[in-house]
């Protein structure tokens, strides 16, 4: 998940609604997890 200080939540949120894949939903609902939630490690975040 690099370069995730560079975009905010609510860009990925964004993203999401306009995403039909199910990898993509996935990976960006990881995304969202980890920069919603302060000390969660980004592996966490995918286990979620």
């Amino acid at each position: 998940m690099a370069n995730l200080e560079n975009i905010s939540t609510e860009d990925l949120h964004q993203i999401l609604a306009e995403v039909d894949d199910g990898a993509a939903v996935q990976r960006l609902m990881a995304a969202i997890t980890y920069k919603a939630i302060d000390d969660l490690t980004q592996k966490a975040a995918a286990e979620l």
